[in-house]
């Protein structure tokens, strides 16, 4: 006897924790609204009410005072009304129907204590794990009675053996609530972290932002007030203007690069030859290269056009931001290298640098926005520059050795002509 009670409650344990574990594992894959929510924890009710009932013999107390109690318990605790209501409704339709249990004392003891337990819920705090536990112990306690008051057959059943359902189903019921609770628990600190996260990360913004923008605005300032308080020649204004205007773009500059960032834009991608691409990039790039005293090496794998899908001026602005990080890692001069070359139908653009290199902790922080590893830079350019790659399709690469200097791997799906 005792093996078969404990066999069967082991059972319904089991069910209730399956039924707890698939929906928390489904809730964020497929949950986006409190609709879907709701409909989920009604198909994993189905279906596992389905299984249990069509799986074979069960013993029909144990249904009756510990699998039905403790799973409206649990629904009250976790989901609210429309699924308490929705557990109570099936677990009736399911012992009477399947289970052939007499339909008035399930009935009245279940509804007794969804009305009690959505009113006691709605007045009390049941935050803490004793508050839960004490609410589902109340609560199957008075099912109980109920139910053994208007059992018809109670008088007939074997009082030790009901003895031992009984302390199975609080047993049941205890560990239940307690896991629910941890998972409740960790569910509210991920959110607290994400939160907490969320509000660093736009405090960080903020105050970088604010900082990079005062720091040329304040320069301009003071170079109007010193043209405005002092006397100064046709020379010396003109280049005190420059300088204010320079500031002002400096800021513009750090507000356009925000906003790149920030906004992404649609897909107007088109059929691009790389090594004209490449080409017009360095043209622009080898004055700079030249006055830092560093040799620019472009090659091309093949001597015909090369293609990829995607946007010219997105596409120069990354190699013009990536070449221009490469020739700055280079204070002492140095060497520059470009190719090109196709593998598998993909098209590799490579920039290597003979500079100053990166550790292991700089390349995992790439692309995290304000940090830089250049003196005046704002971290933001190699994070417009990874958006905008991410944008047209394609994977950019970074491997790095401390004074041996970087190479920089743009990846692209080849396109024919």
């Amino acid at each position: 006897m005792l093996h078969s009670v404990v066999y069967h409650e082991l059972q319904g344990l089991l069910y209730i924790l399956s039924a707890m574990l698939i929906y928390l594992i489904l809730t964020p894959i497929l949950v986006q609204t409190e609709q879907a929510r709701r409909l989920l924890f009604l198909l994993i009710l189905l279906g596992l009410s389905a299984l249990y009932l069509n799986e074979g013999d069960h013993d029909r107390l144990i249904y009756t005072l510990q699998l039905t109690p403790v799973s409206i318990t649990v629904a009250l605790l976790t989901e609210g009304y429309l699924p308490a209501v929705a557990t109570w409704l099936a677990f009736n339709i399911g012992s009477a129907c399947f289970m052939h249990n007499a339909l008035l004392p399930t009935l009245l003891a279940s509804a007794l204590i969804l009305g009690a337990g959505l009113y006691a819920k709605s007045k009390m705090n049941h935050e803490s794990l004793w508050s839960k536990q004490i609410f589902g112990i109340a609560l199957l306690s008075a099912y109980t009675g109920i139910s053994l008051v208007f059992e018809q057959s109670a008088s007939a059943m074997n009082p030790e053996r009901s003895a031992m359902i009984l302390t199975g189903a609080f047993l049941t019921s205890c560990i239940v609530i307690y896991a629910c609770h941890q998972v409740q628990k960790h569910e509210l600190s991920r959110e607290k972290l994400f939160q907490l996260e969320k509000d660093r990360m736009v405090g960080q913004l903020a105050a970088s932002v604010s900082h990079e923008i005062r720091n040329p605005l304040t320069t301009t300032r003071g170079f109007l007030q010193m043209m405005e308080r002092m006397e100064f020649s046709e020379e010396d204004r003109r280049r005190y203007i420059a300088l204010a205007l320079s500031g002002i773009d400096q800021a513009n500059a750090i507000i356009t690069d925000y906003l790149n960032y920030a906004k992404p834009s649609g897909d107007q991608r088109v059929l691009l030859d790389v090594c004209e691409e490449l080409s017009s990039v360095t043209r622009f790039i080898t004055p700079m290269a030249h006055e830092a005293r560093i040799d620019v090496h472009l090659q091309f794998h093949a001597a015909g056009p090369v293609y990829i899908r995607a946007e010219s001026k997105k596409l120069r602005q990354c190699l013009m931001n990536l070449i221009k990080n490469a020739i700055e890692s280079m204070p002492e001069g140095g060497k520059l290298t470009i190719k090109t070359k196709q593998v598998d139908g993909k098209v590799h653009i490579t920039i290597c640098d003979t500079g100053v290199g990166m550790s292991k902790a700089q390349i995992h922080s790439l692309g995290v926005p304000f940090k830089t590893t250049k003196q005046h830079g704002t971290g933001l350019g190699l994070v417009v520059v990874l958006g905008l790659v991410k944008t047209m399709g394609g994977s950019i690469k970074f491997t790095s050795q401390l004074g041996k200097g970087t190479l920089c791997t743009l990846q692209f799906e080849g396109e024919s002509a």
